[in-house]
C-alpha cells in the first residue's frame, strides 16, 4: 500500500515501531557519534544537524562546531558526517508461500516475510535517477511486525542507514 499524505502514514504506525521514525535513536541504535541539543560533541568538527523526528523531506545541514551544542534549535540532534552518495531504496515484503523457512529469513528476520529490494535511486546533481546498486536489507529492522507496512524506504549515505519510511519513496 502506497500512503499518499503524512497523517495517513503517522496514523499506522504501531508505537511499538515509533523509533524508526526518530532518526536521534536510530543513530544511537546503529553506533553513529551522536546526541541531542545540549549535548556537547567529542571533538570539534563538522558534524550533520536534522530534525530528530520529520515525516517530511527535511533539509540537513553539515556545521562546523567546537564543544557547545546549545545553539541547536529544540529537537535537532547531531551526527557525525558521512561520506557517499545518497541513496534512497523501496524494500517490499513477500510472504513465503511454500510455506518454508528460508535460510535467509532465519539468519536475517524473526517473521516468515521476506524483503525484496524494488528500486534503489541515487541523489546526483540534485536528480534522483534508478540504479542498479543493491543494498542489502538493514538488519536493525528486522524487527517482529514489519511486515506488516508492506513497503519500507531506507535511505543511505554510502553504506550508512540514515532515515526510514514505512512508505515507497515518492521520488
Amino acid at each position: 500500500m502506497y500512503i499518499h499524505n503524512v497523517a495517513d502514514e503517522w496514523n499506522r504506525i504501531l508505537p511499538q515501531h515509533l523509533w524508526i521514525y526518530n532518526k536521534l535513536f536510530l543513530s544511537r541504535r546503529l553506533g553513529y557519534t551522536c546526541g541531542p541539543m545540549g549535548l556537547e560533541v567529542p571533538e570539534p568538527g563538522f558534524y550533520v544537524i536534522s530534525p530528530c523526528t520529520c515525516l517530511l523531506e527535511c533539509q540537513s545541514r553539515v556545521e562546523y562546531i567546537e564543544r557547545s551544542t546549545d545553539h541547536l534549535h529544540p529537537g535537532e540532534f547531531w551526527c557525525e558526517v558521512f561520506e557517499g552518495d545518497i541513496t534512497s531504496v523501496d524494500y517490499e515484503y513477500h510472504e513465503d508461500r511454500t510455506g518454508c523457512y528460508p535460510q535467509w529469513a532465519r539468519e536475517h528476520s524473526v517473521d516468515f516475510h521476506v524483503k525484496h529490494q524494488r528500486r534503489a535511486l541515487v541523489h546526483s546533481d540534485g536528480v534522483w535517477n534508478e540504479t542498479d546498486i543493491k543494498m542489502p536489507y538493514p538488519k536493525i529492522l528486522t524487527t517482529i511486525g514489519l511486515y506488516w507496512y508492506g513497503w519500507i524506504n531506507c535511505e543511505f549515505v554510502g553504506d550508512k542507514l540514515i532515515e526510514v519510511h514505512f512508505r515507497r519513496a515518492r521520488y
